[in-house]
């Protein structure tokens, strides 16, 4: 006999259940909107989606594991990064890196063309921004995420090994290691050889001259007088608020101008581990030997993120104009003029000095 009661249950049963997965999976694809999908990535986000996933499915090999932790390890450009096109051609195992890349791509069903891609990037980078020393290379097999060309995102996307996609946090960093596919932020192509930024392989030491000791120098205790030699003692950043997790260490410059010629008296890079979050970091960078002659000097930090349109920052104080070449996507953190009269505020001749996510000191020596 035809049960109109119990078909009217069962429809409603189905309703609800298909209401309920509908609702799963739109919150586990894009929470709140804020991861694009694939019809709105730009050209670069692209090619670095197809260079994650295809990384992704070739983690299963641990000698390529090993390898990917070892080159990131050497820090070849100050943080944990692999310049894809300086490692394409290498063996890893019995197979080149490229081939590697190949096979994962097949796993997914697709075919890529690392060299096609290399051509439009030549700056594609590995990374492991976060817990590397955490990495047991021959257990653990890591997301690969894709760096996202903004930052004003919650999430960013990442793939695991067997094909799956997982959103990670992009303001938290994640407590186990992740590699990221991005555009390598210190290094510039020229004239076909990738070279380094100066100075950011042994920030945050800087490539200033550093002050070392001095036989017979001592602290200023008193406030500064003609010909104290002036230098950055060290420094501490809030590194969460100046540069996402999956960037890596940042890239931060500090220019010093003296506010009389606007002429550069230096201008020195840190770029602290990113578990030196909100620490003191000695850096120890010598200045130069001031004199009254020059009133006062302007400290200008920024935070290079060298992608986008070359630009310039302009920086007026009283009757005193400064410019400074920047990007587009660099951020300026902090601006300070700096008098010759300001006294050390502490005995060893220091004096701290804050502005935005960023504190430094300022030490005095004499002789």
């Amino acid at each position: 006999m035809f049960n109109i009661k119990s078909v009217l249950v069962a429809f409603i049963a189905t309703f609800i259940a298909i209401g309920c997965s509908n609702d799963d999976n739109k919150s586990a694809v894009s929470p709140n909107n804020e991861v694009r999908s694939s019809s709105r990535l730009t050209s670069d986000e692209v090619d670095f989606d197809e260079v994650a996933q295809a990384l992704a499915a070739a983690l299963t090999d641990t000698e390529l594991r090993k390898f990917i932790k070892l080159e990131s390890g050497k820090k070849f450009d100050g943080d944990y990064d692999v310049l894809l096109s300086k490692v394409i051609d290498t063996k890893v195992g019995d197979k080149s890196v490229e081939n590697h890349l190949n096979e994962g791509a097949r796993k997914k069903g697709k075919q890529i063309d690392l060299k096609k891609i290399l051509v439009r990037n030549e700056l594609i980078n590995i990374s492991v921004p976060v817990n590397i020393e955490d990495w047991d290379v021959t257990t653990y097999v890591p997301l690969v995420a894709v760096a996202p060309e903004s930052d004003k995102v919650a999430q960013i996307k990442a793939y695991s090994s067997d094909g799956g996609v997982v959103f990670l946090d992009a303001k938290k960093a994640p407590n186990y290691p992740v590699i990221v596919i991005n555009v390598n932020e210190r290094v510039a192509m020229k004239n076909g050889k990738a070279e380094v930024k100066k100075g950011l392989i042994d920030a945050p030491s800087s490539n200033g001259k550093k002050m070392g000791t001095h036989s017979g120098a001592r602290m200023a205790s008193i406030c500064r007088q003609e010909g104290d030699y002036l230098k950055i003692s060290s420094v501490r950043m809030d590194i969460d608020a100046i540069e996402s997790w999956y960037r890596g260490k940042p890239d931060v410059v500090m220019h010093v101008r003296k506010a009389v010629n606007d002429v550069t008296s230096g201008q020195f890079y840190f770029s602290p581990e990113r578990n030196k979050d909100d620490q003191w970091v000695d850096c120890n960078v010598f200045l130069f030997n001031w004199y009254s002659t020059i009133p006062e000097l302007v400290f200008v930090w920024i935070e290079e993120d060298d992608r986008g349109e070359d630009t310039n920052y302009t920086f007026e104080y009283d009757k005193f104009k400064l410019n400074i070449p920047t990007q587009v996507h660099d951020i300026v953190m902090h601006n300070m003029p700096y008098h010759f009269d300001s006294c050390p505020s502490g005995l060893d001749g220091t004096q701290e000095l804050s502005g935005g996510s960023i504190s430094w000191k300022i030490t005095s020596y004499r002789y």
